[in-house]
């Protein structure tokens, strides 16, 4: 693993959400224009220090959710064309989040099906692929979002879901977090995944309808939203999203299990301790942290472990113990505040926040040789 002087990670930007409560960032509105000039010039600043070896995108930086492709890849190269010659760096790496998974669908469906196809070589088509930690795909159909010139050759690398690095002699564990909210793995309340190849595999089909299908309906996806909003108002009491939520995975439930009754199980009486879901805007909780822990271990720890001497394409032992880093909540977590406990090791955590609604949590994340240090939007 190649050791970095310094990384930067921003996640959680949702670049062409740009209705009232989206992205702060905002393409089409004097105050979102400002606010990307802030985080340039934020960029600029700490690249004089030391320039940047590499900037993480931790997800959700393109929201497909709510908006058309269209307008969202114009919003993304708006911005991107003034970000990244602000950050300085040629090492652009992607790791998808919810609401830009589509990029990896997209990948994946590129590097497993079309290709292979257009070689004439169906028996190369793979039907499952999980990314592992020193892996990493060209986006070439995202390249166009750079900056083009002959100081700047540059290209977007994804890795999903995972990306390591070591950055200042310490390592950083990152993902974007949706996997830790049970919003988002749903198909795990009724059976539950052995692996990480699993967890993706159940859920990716929830994640594509809803977080990229959903946004490109038309009229049906704009009537989808209001009536989202609108029950969102109508049970947006402490306690009652959740407990309706509870109450449709109970009846969904109920209904599998009179069709399908081997491996199908009822999700509901809840767990003993209480599952982490709807994590936006929500801070590192005592539950969280539990998703955390059960995260590490069995679909970091265990998976990598279980793949050691099977011929799996990351052919060593994961080196820990690293700093578990994530987006997702918007909520940003600094150094030095929580950790959770695996196999007897200690992880610390921390979280990225997120460029929605207001400035309280934009926030950029550097790595260095002083170790990670939050920077905040002034």
């Amino acid at each position: 693993m190649k050791e970095l002087s310094k990384v930067g990670v921003l996640s959680d930007l949702h670049l062409g959400e740009e209705d009232e409560g989206g992205t702060i960032l905002n393409t089409r509105t004097r105050p979102g224009r400002k606010r990307i000039q802030e985080l340039c010039a934020m960029l600029k600043a700490e690249r004089e220090d030391q320039p940047f070896d590499q900037l993480v995108l931790l997800g959700d930086i393109l929201d497909f959710s709510l908006e058309n492709v269209r307008d969202v890849y114009s919003a993304a190269k708006t911005v991107l064309e003034q970000l990244v010659p602000a950050a300085g760096c040629n090492d652009l790496l992607y790791v998808p989040g919810n609401h830009d998974h589509h990029i990896w669908a997209q990948i994946i469906e590129q590097e497993l099906v079309v290709d292979p196809l257009e070689s004439c070589n169906p028996s190369g088509v793979a039907a499952d692929y999980t990314g592992a930690v020193d892996e990493k795909l060209p986006a070439r159909f995202l390249d166009g979002l750079l900056p083009r010139s002959d100081e700047m050759k540059l290209q977007f690398m994804v890795k999903y879901p995972h990306h390591l690095v070591r950055a200042g002699g310490r390592l950083y564990f990152m993902t974007h977090g949706h996997f830790l909210d049970m919003a988002f793995r749903p198909v795990n309340l009724f059976l539950e995944p052995r692996d990480l190849s699993e967890l993706e595999q159940f859920n990716s089909g929830w994640l594509e309808a809803i977080w990229y299908h959903l946004g490109q309906a038309g009229r049906w996806g704009n009537f989808a939203e209001s009536f989202y909003k609108r029950l969102s108002s109508l049970v947006s009491g402490p306690g009652r999203l959740p407990s309706a939520c509870r109450l449709a995975y109970l009846l969904i439930g109920i209904a599998l299990r009179r069709l399908w009754r081997d491996d199908i199980r009822l999700p509901f009486p809840a767990p003993r301790e209480p599952r982490a879901a709807a994590l936006r805007g929500k801070p590192v909780s005592s539950a969280l942290k539990r998703e955390i822990s059960r995260y590490l271990q069995r679909y970091v720890l265990d998976w990598y472990d279980s793949k050691l001497g099977t011929g799996f394409r990351y052919r060593r032992p994961l080196p820990r113990p690293f700093t578990f880093v994530f987006g997702h909540t918007h909520r940003y977590a600094g150094p030095g505040k929580h950790e959770v406990s695996v196999r007897g090791q200690s992880y610390p955590i921390l979280n990225t926040g997120g460029w929605i609604k207001d400035a309280k949590n934009a926030v950029l994340l550097v790595l260095n040789q002083q170790g990670a240090h939050i920077r905040e939007l002034e």
